[in-house]
């Protein structure tokens, strides 16, 4: 379920937010979610759903879309007087009625302790249901996020040309499926990963002002996937490779 929100600029000047501003949206969605429905909101932060040694929330959200906007150094200005994002969930608890409810009127104070932004919730609007059949196109709305772990257990980022990427990718949609519907995907048609064009890599650092700041590696890009329905449903609604949470990893069809 995936709904487009429109924020309205709250305030006669321009904002000026940090262009690492993920980790502050993410907080912001768990905040306003624990409004409507703290148990809720406490379960999605705190446990989602595990597989094995991993836990996914099954939740992703896109990057904060600006018509019009200027980047100056580490900072996003904002000059459009209204920008959106999309929000898309896979439990089934998350109704329509909830996330409107939810989010209805909200402001948003987004930024770190050098410049924010006040933003105030416009329209929240229900997205269309795609119907996927055997393959699906998909554009980037987040960066896409791919690791590895190498032998020393430090972590490797890994772009869309290795040649490792769309197993890991297929691999991560798998476990989500297990997780979600309690047992194993099978294939019904052979998941294919094919890149469409060239990648275009972007650091994203979380709780940047924080002690111990997380750096993170993901790729902007399209591509085409084969696989059956549910698998492409999976990606869709839940986001593609790691962190989706956080905010990596929406994608839209082309």
């Amino acid at each position: 379920m995936r709904f487009e929100i429109k924020l309205a600029v709250d305030g006669n000047a321009p904002p000026i937010l940090p262009i690492n501003y993920q980790y502050e949206l993410a907080s912001w969605i768990y905040r306003t979610i624990a409004e409507g429905d703290r148990d809720y909101a406490t379960w999605l932060h705190t446990n989602g759903f595990s597989c094995g040694s991993k836990t996914f929330k099954l939740f992703c959200f896109s990057h904060l879309i600006t018509p019009k906007r200027n980047i100056v150094g580490d900072r996003l200005h904002v000059l459009s007087p209204e920008i959106s994002f999309r929000l898309s969930f896979l439990p089934e608890r998350s109704t329509e009625e909830f996330i409107k409810g939810v989010f209805h009127n909200q402001t948003m104070i987004l930024g770190d302790r050098i410049s924010q932004g006040r933003f105030r919730v416009g329209s929240i609007t229900l997205e269309n249901k795609e119907d996927f059949t055997t393959w699906g196109v998909f554009k980037t709305l987040s960066p896409v996020v791919v690791s590895s772990f190498r032998d020393d257990r430090s972590k490797e980022y890994i772009s869309p040309t290795d040649c490792r990427f769309g197993a890991l990718l297929i691999g991560n949609l798998k476990q989500k499926y297990k997780l979600y519907h309690g047992h194993d995907y099978i294939d019904i048609v052979k998941p294919e990963f094919e890149l469409l064009g060239e990648p275009k890599q972007k650091g994203i650092t979380l709780k940047q002002s924080g002690e111990y700041p997380i750096k993170v590696i993901g790729y902007q890009f399209s591509f085409r996937l084969s696989a059956d329905s549910a698998l492409l449903q999976m990606g869709y609604a839940a986001g593609f490779g790691e962190d989706n949470s956080m905010g990596f990893g929406m994608c839209q069809l082309q």
